[in-house]
């Protein structure tokens, strides 16, 4: 009892030998899940779980480019035309006979705001287009400067710029060029392929035997207008559709390309033009051997101005014998037909006096100093047209030149025919004042015989064109110039009391047409003065 209740007993330790091999501890034994209904599987989520997500912050997107407006569109497109078009430099930029472009723009400045709306006109045009060549012509002459604004120059830029234009969609009013077109374009004598790249558009294209190379002797603007006649020959259907009237005429026109040195060289373009029309007409020649050319049915016998028609011919040929030399078919006759008036100047009367003073003033030049003759003329056909010029030379002998060239006959209106007018001092001063004095009348004129253009012709009665020669001429008597040494050299300038007297352009312009008063009274006395010369001279011009 004692023992029992003296304290609890102490632990027994755990005999090793009674356990062979210790266990793992007793895993928990696994429970039974009961299957969570859908409201008891919600009400398990977690409150934050249950609530819609939080709405992104919206991204801030850059601001949208304003719409361009129809006129930015369409300023764009107007520059994008002219960078195709070369357009940007204020530069003529036409192709002068040496290949190089004309860098002429004084005149340019006053065309650029004016360039834009014109080619606002055309951004939306094709090569399909029916008014594109239309447009481009009348581009070619807004820009061009007054040397190149004539057909010689205009075609080849208006063909280079009618390839920068889209190709277009081809509408069933379009139709491929006709033949007549086709060989109006073979033998265009404005083109470069048609004389070469010579400086002198009419020269003879033969070969020289000798030297080999190009005569550069000039034909004459008979033969070039024999050329022009002869195309349009070519251009009729009854010719170019019979194989021996076309070779006739081909022949006529190759021969009246030579000089007369060498008329009777070796016709080389004769066989590739035939050949190039014959594919141009692509059918079988219609042959007539046994009609040559100058019988019934040809249209090969006929002279200039003739007409051509083998439904309506008459039976007889105005020549039927065309044993003749080519080169010979055409007779000689000087142009008569009415100008080609390319512009006239847009110089103002108000302003003549000043230019008239300034040209005054200006220093003479060395060619200024030579003594010459200042004539004027007119050509039948072209009445109140007069030109002015001056030469070194005979009269005569500029006269000849200009009709060789020119193919017009010149009708002497200053000096007179007697030839009784000695030189004057500093003839090309006086005829830069007589152009000054009649600036506001200048024509520009396209010459279809020499190919060039002639800046000397004005709108002026004749007699008015006289008097003013004679003004100058005799205020230029007085000896206004004088002569300065200094170490640079010589120098020519007005006097001072000339000078002075420009001050006042009206009275000095008065005393210079009183003082030229007293000779036409004395050559009227003599009877070498009509009435209506004196009668310009009093004229206020």
């Amino acid at each position: 009892m004692s023992a029992s209740t003296s304290g609890p007993a102490p632990p027994r330790k755990p005999s090793l030998s009674a356990v062979p091999y210790p266990s793992p501890p007793t895993s928990p034994r696994p429970t039974k899940s009961t299957p969570l209904n859908v409201a008891s599987r919600v009400s398990t989520i977690p409150p934050a779980i249950l609530s819609p997500p939080p709405t992104p912050r919206p991204i801030p997107s850059k601001p949208a480019a304003p719409a361009k407006s129809a006129k930015d569109t369409e300023r764009e497109k107007v520059a994008a035309l002219k960078s195709r078009l070369g357009l940007d430099s204020d530069i003529c930029g036409a192709e002068k006979p040496n290949g190089d472009p004309c860098g002429w723009k004084s005149t340019q400045s006053a065309k650029i705001p004016q360039l834009g709306p014109r080619l606002a006109s055309m951004v939306e045009l094709t090569q399909a287009s029916p008014e594109l060549d239309a447009k481009l012509d009348e581009l070619a002459s807004f820009w061009h400067c007054h040397n190149h604004d004539c057909d010689r120059f205009k075609n080849p830029r208006i063909k280079s710029w009618r390839k920068e234009f889209p190709v277009g969609k081809a509408t069933k009013a379009d139709s491929p060029p006709s033949i007549e077109e086709q060989i109006k374009n073979l033998l265009n004598l404005e083109s470069d392929e048609f004389w070469g790249s010579c400086q002198e558009r009419v020269t003879c294209t033969a070969i020289a035997s000798r030297s080999k190379v190009r005569c550069r002797q000039k034909i004459g603007g008979q033969k070039v207008q024999n050329c022009r006649d002869t195309i349009e020959k070519i251009m009729r259907p009854e010719t170019y559709q019979n194989d021996s009237d076309l070779e006739w005429w081909l022949k006529v026109l190759e021969t009246n390309m030579h000089c007369s040195w060498h008329v009777e060289n070796s016709l080389d373009r004769v066989e590739g033009w035939k050949s190039a029309i014959r594919a141009m007409r692509g059918v079988k020649a219609v042959t007539s051997p046994s009609k040559p050319p100058g019988t019934p049915g040809s249209s090969a016998g006929l002279g200039r101005g003739s007409t051509s028609s083998s439904a309506s011919w008459s039976g007889k040929s105005s020549s039927p014998d065309f044993r003749c030399h080519p080169s010979r078919w055409w007779k000689d006759k000087y142009d008569e037909s009415p100008f080609d008036v390319i512009a006239r100047d847009d110089a103002l009367a108000d302003s003549r006096h000043h230019r008239i003073r300034q040209k005054v003033k200006d220093e003479l030049e060395s060619e200024d100093l030579k003594d010459g003759y200042v004539y004027a003329f007119d050509v039948p056909g072209n009445p109140g047209f007069v030109k002015i010029g001056y030469t070194s030379r005979s009269v005569v002998e500029r006269h000849k030149e200009w009709r060789f060239e020119c193919n017009r006959e010149p009708q002497i209106l200053y000096p007179t025919a007697s030839g009784a007018v000695a030189k004057v001092q500093h003839a090309r001063r006086i005829e830069a004042l007589c152009h000054e004095d009649l600036a506001h009348r200048r024509i520009r004129i396209y010459c279809h015989a020499c190919m060039k253009q002639h800046l000397e012709w004005f709108q002026v009665p004749s007699a008015e064109a006289v008097a003013v020669i004679r003004k100058w001429s005799k205020w230029m008597s007085t000896d206004p110039y004088q002569s300065l040494s200094l170490r640079s050299g010589e120098k020519w300038t007005i006097r001072d009391q000339e000078r002075k007297g420009t001050a006042n352009m009206e009275t000095f312009m008065m005393q210079i047409s009183e003082a030229a008063q007293p000779a036409v009274n004395a050559r009227r006395r003599s009877g070498s003065v009509k009435d209506e010369d004196r009668e310009a001279v009093h004229k206020p011009t």
